[in-house]
């Protein structure tokens, strides 16, 4: 996510600063959205049932 911030130089007008997120940011953020989509399956009625399929995944994808 870019930010921009204003300088007094009027030659500079914006800068941009860049974050980068880290590898456990990334896996948490890719966890969460399937956890959200997992939510949504009507089949599924509670944590022992959304637990394991995530843990598969995560299995066989890595």
């Amino acid at each position: 996510m870019a930010k921009n911030i204003k300088s007094g130089n009027p030659k500079i007008k914006q800068i941009k600063v860049q974050t980068i997120e880290t590898p456990s940011q990334r896996l948490s953020g890719i966890i969460k959205s399937c956890r959200n989509i997992i939510r949504k399956d009507k089949g599924m009625n509670g944590d022992g049932d959304r637990l394991p399929m995530p843990t598969w995944i995560m299995f066989l994808k890595f």
